[in-house]
């Protein structure tokens, strides 16, 4: 355990970034509330995706909760497949 009070204003600022660093590299979980502007849908659009296994989510109990990110790569991917087959 770091105890703050022997740290230096430097070591304190460091640790900080460091710290900073690491929450960033998080997944953020947003829930369909949030996720629906993101996308520039409706909530109800959101949990239609969900319900069809179109988009990726987790679920905490019954909450259920999205990285945005993993989203967008899903609905990128589907869009590309299905312009891919049209193709063919």
């Amino acid at each position: 355990m770091i105890d703050a009070q022997t740290l230096t204003p430097a070591e304190l600022n460091q640790l900080g970034l460091v710290i900073a660093e690491r929450l960033a590299k998080q997944p953020l979980l947003v829930d369909s509330v949030d996720l629906a502007p993101l996308l520039s849908v409706s909530v109800e659009t959101v949990k239609r995706y969900t319900a069809k296994g179109q988009i990726p989510c987790v679920r905490i109990g019954r909450r259920v909760l999205y990285q945005p990110e993993a989203v967008i790569d899903a609905l990128a991917q589907a869009s590309s497949n299905e312009r891919g087959d049209a193709d063919e």
